[in-house]
């Protein structure tokens, strides 16, 4: 327990640093225009052929791997496979309920990104409808 407590306090740590990164200005100044977009089985059955005839240049895509401490989207390694294959940069991502814990989610998360390849970090999603 305490090696999987310590991967995912490395893992918060690792996401920390990239999202302060991310909003710092003078990173921004310097980076290169990417473009990207998040897709989950709420999208049906994508067409990757299709998407990369209508999207050129690097793109990444992040594909919903889970959610919660039990779920994993259904379309996931479909998604991942399918976009990888047609020339997309992918990764996974979380969505992170408040109602779970935040161990039982992580462990949830390592084990549904399994042996897939991730091109760009896994991420996590945190949305809440609370006022801050």
């Amino acid at each position: 327990m305490k090696e999987l407590v310590d991967d995912f306090v490395g893992f918060v740590v690792y996401l920390f640093g990239l999202i302060v990164c991310l909003w710092c200005t003078e990173c921004s100044r310097e980076t290169v225009d990417v473009v990207g977009f998040d897709v989950s089985h709420h999208q049906g059955m994508i067409d990757w052929k299709k998407v990369r005839a209508n999207v050129g240049g690097d793109v990444f895509v992040y594909v919903k791997c889970t959610e919660g401490a039990d779920y994993t989207d259904s379309a996931y390694k479909y998604n991942m496979w399918e976009a990888k294959k047609n020339g997309f940069l992918v990764g996974g991502y979380h969505f992170f309920r408040m109602t779970s814990g935040a161990v039982e989610q992580f462990i949830n998360f390592k084990r549904a990104l399994g042996s897939v390849h991730q091109d760009v970090i896994p991420m996590v999603d945190v949305e809440t409808t609370v006022s801050l």
